[in-house]
């Protein structure tokens, strides 16, 4: 039962004589033997041996020639006898004919050299009742063999199979391909591994549509590596390509979050080696796009960034494009070493300079090119079949996700990727020994309860007391921190600097020199050198956030530009700055009439909160008119009638901060917010003493 063989149709042409053959064997001189008749008796028993594959010892209960000659008469000696007794010749038709013997039975030498015995098929093949026991079925997963996949992995005592923890996206749940389909589940049954796999749709390094599931936060991080898994193994993603569409060319928040993920990953399991499977395979125009090659680089280089084999990381390119965007082949397309072409929906890298003469192409025998792309053929799919490759049936009508089929197709071939990847941390994974689970860390020490426990935001739009203040100097915001609200929105003002915005509330101020300017025309160090004591955005921002508190940026110039023609010199440099935060999200604060920029965020920075200042709105269609797009909103206790609260519910649907002054007010508000089935997320205040009232 252990060691089973079925014959190949090769081996038993090797191995057994047809009938054909059969039958040209010489035929055997009979001519001394028994009747037809007296010999199919005995034929019956030989036949149900031969088909029994018989033994030696059983075709040795056969007659040989000397027994037969002493018993029966031979064929002249018959015929004679007839002739004497009238001189007829005799009927034979009841005897055997040579031809006869020839064509009906096998020599015993033939069947010796030919059929295995009862005992060879016994010691070989399974019988017709063990197969049945075994119910067709695939065995019990065993444990791992020398020759396993991921068999150079040390397992901790008692460990039969390894655990792999999996990040992926939609490519990992079962959102698109159906139960079971998904890639760990596909990917672990090849490498003979249990899954422990964290997926979030739309997400990927440095990047998630919700702004907060990229794979390196904590959040996911922490649930797999709880399952102390003795290999982690990322997937893509291609919505990392996001990244570099939104304004980062280099795609340096994806190299960030590789290199935070993998020092997150080190501190819990400093023993587990990391696979980072980089962007996976779709359609032919993603695969040739300057934002995948960017993608896959950027995610090399995190990967390089955090000390690569030598630390346990491999990286694994499944597009072929670390190193060169691919182009599209023409014909008699010159290309230099190490340049990517895509022919036929493949990607291939050329091995050496290569002018093509006409109608050659990377098929062409001889040519200097290695194929680099996996799996996916072709320019089709599974809703516009194009006859040309796998596409037609690997991959959804989006051209996204695969299909079922393709599903399995790319799981195994993931799987390949992987286990060839382990190979080559095989030396380092030995060095470190087993994975060994991190050590429940203690729970944190929770921080003194504020009030209700809600969080309290510094609103500092207002002027914070002051309603003629123009800017916040770096000890005025100190100042505001040092009263530990959870969260300070900070008013910001476009300056000419290129990566930076100023800590200020109106569009223009008075230098020393009495002459009014706007922020947007001097920049941070400029308006100092004219007298003006305010802080810059970035500096803002790092000191709030070593302080644990949450930094809101509240950009003014858009107040007026409800179009959002000159958003670029104002929110989107903020947004491109803040963005590029490895591990950071934020939460961005615009006034009820920007709608406009609302849509470009929700589009194209997906990872900020969209918040709305509604502080001045007094009535419905303050709300309901002008606001759209918006996941939150800020409401003021004073001024928010019923009709506000019935229509936040619908406008803001993540909840609103509502701006108080006093606990009569917070009270007040949480009785409309109750009316009105709207939801508190926390507490805005305008003022130090408000803080003080609304903690207390």
């Amino acid at each position: 039962m252990d060691d089973r063989t079925w014959y190949s149709k090769r081996k038993a042409d090797e191995v057994f004589a047809t009938k054909e053959e059969v039958r040209a064997l010489p035929s055997p001189d009979l001519s001394l033997y028994a009747t037809k008749a007296e010999v199919s008796s005995a034929d019956s028993a030989l036949s149900a041996r031969v088909d029994a594959s018989a033994t030696k010892a059983e075709l040795a209960d056969y007659a040989k020639t000397a027994d037969v000659a002493s018993t029966y008469a031979t064929k002249e000696a018959l015929t004679q006898a007839q002739l004497g007794g009238g001189g007829q010749a005799p009927d034979l038709s009841g005897y055997l004919t040579r031809s006869d013997a020839s064509s009906t039975y096998v020599a015993k030498s033939d069947a010796q050299e030919t059929y295995p015995t009862k005992a060879e098929v016994a010691s070989t093949y399974a019988t017709k009742a063990e197969l049945s026991q075994a119910g067709g079925s695939s065995p019990n997963p065993a444990p791992a063999g020398s020759n396993a996949p991921l068999s150079a992995l040390p397992l901790r005592a008692g460990q039969g199979v390894p655990t792999v923890g999996f990040f992926g996206d939609s490519w990992s749940t079962e959102s698109t391909m159906g139960q079971g389909f998904n890639l760990p589940s596909v990917v672990s049954r090849a490498l003979g591994c249990v899954p422990a796999f964290s997926a979030v749709d739309g997400s990927g390094f440095g990047y998630s549509a919700s702004g907060r599931d990229g794979f390196e936060v904590d959040s996911r991080v922490n649930s797999v590596c709880a399952a102390a898994p003795n290999l982690i193994v990322t997937i893509g993603s291609l919505n990392a390509d996001k990244v570099i569409d939104n304004g980062d060319a280099t795609g340096s928040a994806i190299t960030e979050a590789v290199k935070s993920f993998v020092t997150k990953v080190r501190a819990k399991l400093p023993q587990v080696p990391i696979v980072v499977l980089g962007p996976q395979p779709s359609s032919v125009a993603r695969l040739q796009s300057r934002s995948a090659n960017v993608n896959v680089k950027a995610t090399k280089d995190g990967v390089d960034a955090s000390g690569g084999l030598a630390n346990g990381v491999a990286f694994v390119d499944w597009l072929g494009v670390v190193d060169k965007q691919a182009v599209p082949w023409r014909d008699g397309r010159v290309s230099a070493t190490g340049d990517v072409i895509i022919y036929g929906g493949v990607a291939y890298r050329v091995t050496a300079p290569w002018a093509p003469a006409s109608g050659d192409t990377p098929l062409t025998p001889g040519a200097p090119v290695i194929q680099v792309s996996d799996v996916l053929s072709g320019t089709g799919h599974a809703g516009a079949p194009k006859g040309d490759g796998s596409r037609d049936t690997l991959l959804l009508s989006d051209e996204t996700h695969p299909t079922k089929m393709g599903a399995v197709a790319f799981g195994v071939a993931a799987a390949k990727r992987i286990g060839d990847a382990v190979v080559s941390l095989a030396s380092w994974a030995k060095t470190q020994g087993p994975v060994v689970p991190a050590s429940p860390a203690a729970p944190p020490t929770p921080p003194p309860a504020q009030g209700d426990g809600l969080p309290i935001m510094a609103w500092l739009s207002a002027g914070w007391g002051n309603p003629a203040r123009v800017a916040y100097s770096l000890n005025d915001l100190k100042a505001v921190a040092a009263l530990k609200p959870t969260q300070v929105t900070v008013p910001l003002r476009g300056v000419a600097d290129t990566a930076d915005l100023a800590v200020g509330i109106p569009g223009d101020f008075i230098g020393s020199d009495n002459v009014k300017r706007e922020f947007s025309n001097v920049s941070i160090q400029g308006a100092r050198n004219l007298g003006l004591d305010v802080a810059g955005m970035a500096e803002t921002a790092d000191m709030l956030e070593a302080a644990g508190i949450e930094f809101m940026p509240n950009v003014r110039n858009g107040l007026q530009d409800s179009a959002a023609e000159y958003y670029k010199s104002s929110d989107g440099k903020m947004l491109t700055v803040l963005g590029a935060r490895t591990g950071k999200t934020y939460q961005a604060v615009h006034g009820r009439g920007q709608t406009k920029l609302r849509g470009i965020i929700k589009s194209q920075y997906p990872m900020f909160t969209r918040v709305c200042d509604a502080t001045d709105a007094t009535a419905d269609w303050h709300l309901t008119d002008p606001i759209k797009d918006a996941q939150k909103g800020i409401l003021s206790a004073s001024k928010a009638g019923a009709g506000v609260w019935g229509a936040a519910k619908t406008v803001f649907p993540d909840g609103v901060w509502v701006l108080v002054a006093s606990k009569d007010e917070q009270e007040a508000a949480k009785s409309a917010a109750r009316a009105a089935g709207v939801t508190i997320v926390g507490w805005a205040v305008g003022t130090p003493e408000a803080l003080a009232a609304i903690k207390g």
